[in-house]
């Protein structure tokens, strides 16, 4: 698994959860407001407190300091390229395969040719990339042609605009 899906998944989690709590708290304070009960969750002084802190104030620079890399850090996973979701057909502008089930469909195709142990497949906007591993240690180029022909068939059968990238793990080295 990479790094930025992972980190993607805990950061919007966090970020979800700081966004509920600030907001719970801020709903909780306004309905004691208007009921007159006064500071429920916040202490009773949060009004001075905040009417005394300059901008300069540690604390004041600290927390922009804090609130500036957290939106920096959010809008760099907004931007980050991720895969497309679905993969377009050739010549056929409103029909599209899902990316994953596309994926998932070439890579059952080639583990089950002869001598295929694992297979990985990734498809992103220009390519298709497959890491293919194998226990045989003679006439791996045999079994790299074989995936090649697959490959070529695939693309061709399902009229896919895709480059294949083929690189195949043997015992002893890779091709």
């Amino acid at each position: 698994m990479h790094f930025v899906p992972v980190f993607t998944r805990v950061f919007s989690v966090l970020l979800a959860l700081a966004l509920i709590v600030a907001g719970v708290v801020v709903v909780v304070e306004v309905v004691a407001a208007w009921f007159g009960a006064g500071w429920t969750l916040l202490p009773d002084d949060t009004t001075s407190r905040f009417q005394l802190w300059r901008w300069d104030d540690r604390s004041v620079v600290i927390t922009i300091i804090i609130v500036g890399v957290v939106g920096l850090i959010s809008i760099l996973i907004g931007v980050w390229p991720r895969p497309p979701l679905t993969v377009p057909v050739a010549g056929q502008p409103d029909v599209n395969y899902e990316r994953h089930a596309l994926e998932q469909s070439i890579r059952h195709q080639i583990e089950d040719l002869d001598g295929v142990a694992k297979a990985r497949v990734k498809i992103d906007r220009r390519r298709l990339r497959t890491r293919v591993e194998t226990n045989r240690r003679h006439q791996p180029q045999e079994l790299k042609a074989n995936v090649d022909a697959l490959l070529a068939g695939v693309t061709s059968s399902r009229h896919l605009e895709l480059q294949p990238d083929v690189r195949l793990r043997f015992p002893g080295g890779t091709r």
